[in-house]
């Protein structure tokens, strides 16, 4: 009889390579959704998963008839996930002066480019991130605000929010000279 087993962990990250191990007594064919991966001589298949999305696989792996074994197929399912994003802070100056520039930060944990939504006063903004920093300049009326920021996800990491401390648009402060 031909025998096949299959041991691949149940999850893996996107952009993270592994292996799979095939364990058998004869040629063995491999395949992913579909797409035919080498079986090398130590019986590993090596899985790049830039080219696999996050996702459930089922991996099939057949050994033909011959005049010495019967067929066999063995299958085994693995998934890529996603990281997931992280915003460390969403900082704000706690108290500025009317019609001086806010400046919102907002630092990510894990991510160093893309982009981040921030939502500040009803009005939304697209901020890019760069070396995992996205910074936004805006001026606001008199009043007490929070920001929030939305990191939307991508093909490596999920979607991700956070909202800053309030903070404050004061009115200026006049002097009077008599």
């Amino acid at each position: 009889n031909s025998t096949v087993d299959i041991s691949v962990d149940p999850v893996h990250y996107v952009e993270d390579d592994f292996t799979i191990t095939i364990t058998n007594n004869t040629n063995v064919t491999v395949t992913i959704n579909g797409k035919t991966y080498e079986v090398k001589a130590d019986g590993t298949v090596d899985i790049y998963t830039t080219a696999l999305e996050a996702g459930e696989y089922i991996v099939i792996a057949t050994i033909a008839e011959n005049d010495k074994y019967y067929g066999n197929t063995s299958t085994a399912t693995f998934n890529i996930v996603k990281y997931n994003a992280t915003i460390d802070s969403v900082v704000v100056t706690p108290t500025t002066e009317i019609g001086q520039n806010i400046t919102i930060t907002v630092t990510m944990g894990n991510v160093t480019d893309g982009t981040v939504l921030i939502e500040v006063y009803g009005n939304n903004y697209t901020v890019p991130i760069v070396d995992g920093v996205a910074t936004l300049n805006v001026t606001l009326p008199v009043g007490t605000y929070t920001a929030k920021a939305y990191y939307l996800g991508d093909d490596k990491y999920n979607p991700v929010n956070a909202t800053s401390a309030e903070f404050s648009v004061v009115d200026k402060t006049v002097a009077w000279v008599n």
